[in-house]
């Protein structure tokens, strides 16, 4: 007992001696620090949401609000890093120029799982990547959320010079003044699509059907030949279809699972734990070639901003996406548009108001 009160008859000095105007700006500096940390953790905690956790859609939409401001600086940065990771201009595309004959491919997806290249796989492939050298002023990358829907964003997309789109969405007639009319890339799900829609390309319906419905999508036709091996097959016999029948436009090409995986790792180290899908990953690809990128459809939830229920595609009620984590990417992309990356567009566009 005698030592504690020792010791509280000695901070009772020190006090004295520090003097009242020392306590108070220690005090002072107590407070700002505790509403510092408590701000900081208001920004920090988006970037950690979950799946699971309550999102508040009305509040969320509101950081979008206002004109956006591109930022140079920061665009430069993040390509450099995409660039010294990926190289994407070069390597996002399965070419002649980056495999050879002989060597195995690994999987995207599957771990583990390779596939050796074969002659007859080399002569389809593109001598070089389309992207070699080449720049966009301004890109839109198109998801298929159905935030679309009654935006009147079809103008705003078709401005672009270039136009990214995912898995093969219904275009133009009803849906051209929300969504467009234009597409420049387009990606095709080779097990969900060509296989299942399409028939795997086995019969004389499916084969007309296919041909016919890809000519609404002219320049590239980005297939994930080499994600998972279940994939490799049909990809292999629809390069072979549209070689054998001369359909140069679109272009069909494999997308190289090296750079996806050298991109899914750069994110990983950036906070994105799960794979990316991908709208993801054209918007990352979209940032090497683009000076300017805009995102439309990019919408996870099922609210959309005025907290009113939302279909999951701007063409069909669909089903949530269970194998990506497009919250947590959604917030990212958040951090993009506050940050003067990319313009994410979620509110109705001029023509629609």
């Amino acid at each position: 007992m005698s030592s504690v009160r020792l010791g509280s008859s000695a901070m009772l000095k020190a006090v004295q001696r520090l003097g009242l105007g020392v306590l108070i700006i220690t005090v002072l500096s107590l407070v700002y620090f505790i509403l510092m940390t408590q701000s900081v953790a208001k920004l920090v905690q988006p970037r950690h949401l979950q799946k699971t956790t309550p999102v508040d859609v009305v509040e969320l939409a509101r950081h979008f609000n206002g004109t956006w401001q591109q930022n140079d600086k920061a665009i430069a940065v993040l390509r450099e890093e995409l660039h010294n990771c990926c190289s994407t201009q070069e390597d996002f595309i399965l070419t002649q120029k980056n495999i050879r004959i002989g060597m195995n491919i690994h999987y995207g997806i599957q771990k583990g799982k390779t596939f050796k290249v074969t002659s007859a796989l080399s002569r389809m492939l593109p001598k070089t990547s389309p992207f070699s050298g080449r720049r966009f002023s301004r890109c839109s990358v198109v998801g298929n959320g159905a935030i679309l829907s009654h935006s009147g964003c079809g103008q705003e997309i078709d401005k672009a010079d270039y136009v990214f789109r995912c898995n093969l969405p219904p275009i133009g007639g009803k849906y051209a003044e929300d969504t467009g009319i234009r597409t420049n890339f387009t990606t095709a799900n080779p097990i969900s699509q060509i296989s299942w829609i399409y028939k795997g390309l086995r019969s004389q319906q499916g084969r007309d059907k296919f041909m016919t419905d890809i000519k609404k999508y002219p320049g590239l036709l980005w297939v994930s030949a080499f994600q998972v091996k279940a994939a490799t097959g049909i990809s292999q016999q629809a390069l072979r279809f549209v070689t054998q029948r001369r359909i140069r436009n679109p272009a069909l090409v494999f997308g190289n699972p090296q750079h996806f995986i050298n991109t899914m790792n750069y994110w990983k180290a950036h906070g994105l734990s799960n794979r990316l899908s991908t709208g993801m990953y054209m918007s990352s690809m979209a940032l090497s070639v683009c000076d300017q990128v805009h995102l439309f459809g990019f919408w996870p939830f099922d609210k959309d901003p005025e907290d009113q229920p939302l279909a999951y595609h701007y063409y069909d009620k669909g089903k949530a996406d269970k194998v990506h984590d497009m919250p947590q990417e959604f917030l990212k992309l958040l951090e993009w548009h506050q940050e003067g990356v990319v313009n994410v567009h979620v509110h109705k566009c001029q023509a629609g108001r």
